[in-house]
C-alpha cells in the first residue's frame, strides 16, 4: 500500500509540484506521516520515537529490506545482510525515519493542512481510480482502499499530511534559483570559448651559441652536484625456482584424471537456481487478500501495478538457496514447483510476502570432459608446487649447514642469475634499464629492504603462483658524489638544454614586445618566415575529443595564458618542457548561450545541491525540537539473530 501512495504522489508531482526535486526531497517523507495507518493491527512495538511520532518496527524493517534490495542492485552482486549492516544501510533508514517523522510532527505543531480539495484534485488524477470510460470514479476508489484493508477517513487524513509535507518544502523552495553572480562566475569559468591567432618556435628560431666554458661547466656542475650524485647499487644474483616450469614435467593419465574426478565429483555440482520477484506487504490482512486474488486470475504483473510498482521493483535476482538475500524466503521460493508459480503468504524477515518463480534452473554436475583440462591443470599445479616446497625445505637445512645457494644451483643443475649493481630504480651504473618484471618487481626490492649484514645472505621468497625465487645480495655499493669527469657529457649536455631554453624564452619575449611597437601579429609571422595559425573555440574544460587535443597541446601553462589575459593581448607560454614557445594572440572571446544543454545541466546540478544543502539544514533544525529515542537493542537482537539464522 505503501508504494501505491507513493506511486499517486509520483504521478500528482508531474503537475502540482514538478519544481521540486521530488525523488530527492518528498518521497523520504511521504510514506512516514502514514505509518499509524498502515501498521493499525500488526501490534509492531516501537522502535523509533520523534516527539509525539512512533515508528513501529515493521516500518523500519519494511524500509530497510527495500533499501537492502536497492544496495544488492545497485552493486550487482549478492550483498549479505552482514555487508549490508557493516555498509551503515540500518542507521541510514534509522535516519530517514527520523527526519520524515520530525518533519510530520512539525506540521502538526505548526497546524499546516491541507484542503479536502486539493487532496480529492490529486486523488482524481490518478488512472488506478478511473472507469471504463477513463473518468475518475469514487466506487473504484473505494474499491482499492478496500482491497489492501484501508480505512476512507484515516487515508484520507494522512494522505492530507502527506500533501502538506510536500507544500511546506515547496514553500521552502519558492524563488530559491542560483545567484546571478554565480551564474556569471559559471559562464565565465567554464564555458567561456577563445580563439588565438598563434605561431611556434624553436631551435631554429634562435642563434648558435658557443659551447660552456671550462669554468661555466664548474660552476655548473656545482650549483646541481646533488644531481649527479650517484645512487647506492646492489649487486644481486637470484634463482627462480617456477611452478610453471615443474608442472609441465608432470603426466598424468586419464585413468588417474578419473579418479580423481570422482573424488572430487561433488565440487562440480552447480546449485539449482532460481528467478524470483516479490510482492511486499504491510500487513498480512492485505496479502491473503493479494493471495486470493492470484488464485481467481489476477496475474502477478497487475498487482504489482496496482501497488504502482514496476517489473524492475518487484525483481530480486537469481539466487541458489543459500544465496536467497531474505532466508526465511528459501524454503518457499524453492518448493515451488514449476515456472510461473508463487508461494504462499510468507512471514519474511521484514514483512509479509509473496514471491513468484520466473526461472528455475535445475542442478547438475559438470561432466568429466568438460572439466578434463581444468583438473589436470589443477592436480599438476598442485603437485608442482608441492614438489617446489619440498625442494626449499630441503635446500634451506643445506643453507644452514654452510652450503650456499650457488652450492645447490651446481648440484642440483639450477640456473642461477647474477645481476650486474643496479640502483633502486633498476639502472646499471651507465643509467640503463636492465632486468625482467620479476628482478623489478620481487628481487630489487626485496634486496633495497635488507640491511648491510645481510650481504652474503640468501632467502627463498615466496610467489602468489606457488614459485619460489632464492635471492643473494652479493655487494653494497654506497651512494657518493661523482667527480666531474666522470659526468662531464651528461653535465655539458644539461648545460646546453638549459640554455637552448633560456634563449628560447627571451626570443619569446622579444617578440612580443615587437608586436607591441608595431602592433602587427602578422608582422610576427613574417619575421619567422612562416605562417600564422590559428585554434578557435578554445574552453577551461575538455568535453570532447577536440578540447582533448587543443589542452593536449596548450597544456596547464598555456590554458592559464590565454584565460589570464583580456581580449587582443600578446603573450608566450613554453611547451614540450620548453623545447618550443607558442606566441600567442587573443582573437576573440565568447561565452555560451544560457540555452547550451550542458551549461544548463551545470546550473541545475548546482541548484539541485543548494536545495539538497538546505534542506539537510532544515531537517536537522527541525529534529533538534524533539526528544528523539531509537531502540537500538531491539534493532540489534534482531539482526543478531538473522545472522544467527543465515549461519
Amino acid at each position: 500500500m505503501i508504494n501505491f501512495m507513493m506511486e499517486i504522489i509520483r504521478k500528482a508531482s508531474r503537475n502540482w509540484v514538478a519544481k521540486i526535486f521530488l525523488v530527492l526531497l518528498i518521497v523520504p517523507f511521504v510514506m512516514w506521516g502514514l505509518s499509524g495507518i498502515f501498521f493499525p493491527s500488526t501490534g509492531s512495538k516501537t522502535v523509533i520515537s520523534v516527539g509525539k511520532k512512533k515508528i513501529p518496527f515493521d516500518l523500519f524493517l519494511q524500509n530497510f529490506h527495500k533499501e537492502f534490495i536497492t544496495l544488492s542492485k545497485q552493486s550487482g552482486s549478492n550483498i549479505s545482510l552482514e555487508e549490508a549492516l557493516s555498509m551503515g544501510l540500518a542507521q541510514r533508514v534509522i535516519n530517514f525515519l527520523i527526519v520524515g517523522s520530525a518533519i510530520d510532527q512539525f506540521n502538526e505543531d505548526i497546524g499546516f493542512k491541507t484542503s479536502l480539495k486539493q487532496v480529492f484534485d490529486i486523488i482524481k488524477m490518478q488512472p488506478m481510480f478511473y472507469d471504463k470510460d477513463g473518468k475518475y470514479n469514487h466506487d473504484m476508489f473505494l474499491q482499492k482502499l478496500d482491497e489492501n484493508g484501508i480505512n476512507e477517513k484515516e487515508w484520507i487524513d494522512g494522505y492530507s499530511k502527506m500533501i502538506a509535507n510536500t507544500n511546506l518544502i515547496s514553500m521552502i523552495f519558492e524563488g530559491l534559483h542560483n545567484p546571478k553572480l554565480l551564474v556569471d562566475q559559471v559562464k565565465q569559468s567554464f564555458f567561456e570559448k577563445r580563439d588565438i591567432d598563434y605561431v611556434v618556435i624553436d631551435e631554429k628560431d634562435i642563434s648558435s651559441f658557443d659551447n660552456a666554458s671550462e669554468k661555466v661547466i664548474k660552476e655548473w656542475f656545482e650549483r646541481f652536484k646533488q644531481d649527479y650524485r650517484a645512487p647506492e647499487y646492489r649487486s644481486i644474483s637470484y634463482v627462480l625456482l617456477n611452478v610453471a616450469d615443474e608442472a609441465n614435467k608432470i603426466v598424468i593419465s586419464d585413468s588417474d584424471l578419473r579418479a580423481e574426478y570422482e573424488k572430487r565429483k561433488d565440487q562440480y555440482l552447480v546449485q539449482e537456481t532460481r528467478k524470483y520477484e516479490q510482492l511486499f506487504f504491510a500487513n498480512e490482512k492485505e496479502a491473503n487478500i493479494s493471495l486470493q486474488s492470484l488464485k481467481k486470475g489476477k496475474t502477478f504483473e497487475q498487482l504489482a501495478n496496482e501497488k504502482g510498482q514496476s517489473f524492475s521493483d518487484i525483481s530480486v535476482g537469481t539466487f541458489s538457496k543459500l544465496d536467497i538475500p531474505d532466508p526465511k524466503l528459501a524454503g518457499p521460493v524453492f518448493a515451488v514447483a514449476k515456472n510461473g508459480g508463487y508461494t504462499d503468504v510468507v512471514k519474511g524477515s521484514y514483512g509479509f510476502v509473496i514471491a513468484r518463480v520466473s526461472n528455475i534452473k535445475p542442478s547438475f554436475i559438470k561432466s568429466f570432459d568438460d572439466v578434463k583440462q581444468t583438473l589436470q591443470k589443477e592436480i599438476r599445479y598442485s603437485r608442482a608446487r608441492q614438489i617446489i616446497e619440498d625442494n626449499v625445505v630441503k635446500q634451506e637445512q643445506i643453507i644452514s649447514s654452510g652450503k650456499s645457494i650457488e652450492d645447490i644451483a651446481k648440484s642440483e643443475n639450477l640456473n642461477i642469475v647474477n645481476i650486474p649493481p643496479l640502483s633502486n630504480l633498476g639502472e646499471d651504473m651507465q643509467g640503463r634499464k636492465v632486468g625482467t618484471d620479476i628482478v623489478h618487481k620481487i628481487v630489487l626490492p626485496f634486496s633495497f629492504s635488507r640491511k648491510d649484514d645481510f650481504v652474503g645472505r640468501s632467502q627463498a621468497i615466496k610467489l602468489p603462483d606457488g614459485s619460489y625465487v632464492w635471492v643473494t645480495l652479493r655487494e653494497i655499493i654506497p651512494s657518493r658524489d661523482r667527480k666531474l669527469d666522470e659526468v662531464r657529457s651528461k653535465v655539458e649536455k644539461d648545460w646546453k638544454i638549459a640554455k637552448y631554453k633560456e634563449l628560447l624564452s627571451i626570443k619569446a619575449t622579444k617578440l612580443v614586445d615587437e608586436y607591441r611597437k608595431k602592433n602587427s601579429f602578422q608582422g610576427i609571422g613574417i619575421a619567422l618566415k612562416r605562417k600564422v595559425l590559428s585554434k578557435h573555440g578554445i574552453g577551461r574544460l575538455a568535453i570532447n575529443d577536440s578540447d582533448i587535443s587543443q589542452h593536449e597541446f596548450l597544456g596547464e601553462n598555456g590554458l592559464l595564458s590565454i584565460f589570464s589575459v583580456p581580449v587582443g593581448t600578446v603573450g608566450s607560454f613554453p611547451i614540450e618542457s620548453g623545447k618550443k614557445y607558442v606566441v600567442f594572440k587573443i582573437k576573440k572571446s565568447q561565452i555560451v548561450s544560457n540555452k547550451d544543454k550542458q551549461f544548463q545541466a551545470f546550473l541545475d546540478q548546482y541548484e539541485s545541491l543548494l536545495k539538497a544543502n538546505i534542506l539537510d539544514e532544515f531537517s536537522t533544525a527541525i529534529k533538534n525540537n524533539y526528544s528523539i529515542h531509537v531502540n537500538e537493542e531491539m534493532i540489534q537482537r534482531y539482526f543478531d539473530g538473522s545472522m544467527q539464522h543465515i549461519k
